[in-house]
């Protein structure tokens, strides 16, 4: 009977470890499972911040381009502003001219 009363507190025992050893692989799946939840949502955090700089990315080359589109207009108007210059420049030649002479040509 001492073997049996043995024998039953090993399997007693063993039954005992195996649920303890069960509950320990749960509690572990279930902290498995919590770290890769707590994963996914950093994830989505982390995807979300990335489509918003992307987007802001998207809006400051667009605003380069429309920039670089307001340089070359304004480098384009300062050319045509010193051509012009140049014209009222001579014309303003062309009339000291005529006014030193008294509105005579050089020809007459």
């Amino acid at each position: 009977e001492d073997r049996v009363e043995a024998l039953t507190r090993r399997v007693e025992a063993c039954e005992a470890e195996a649920r303890d050893a069960s509950a320990r692989r749960v509690d572990d799946l279930d902290l498995t499972r919590a770290a890769l939840e707590a994963a996914r949502r950093d994830q989505r955090v982390v995807d979300a911040g990335a489509r918003r700089a992307e987007r802001r990315a998207d809006e400051l080359d667009e605003r380069l381009r429309a920039l670089a589109a307001f340089a070359e207009e304004t480098r384009a108007a300062v050319v045509e502003q010193g051509r012009y210059s140049e014209c009222v420049g001579e014309s303003v030649r062309v009339l000291r001219r005529a006014m030193a002479t008294g509105g005579r040509g050089e020809g007459d």
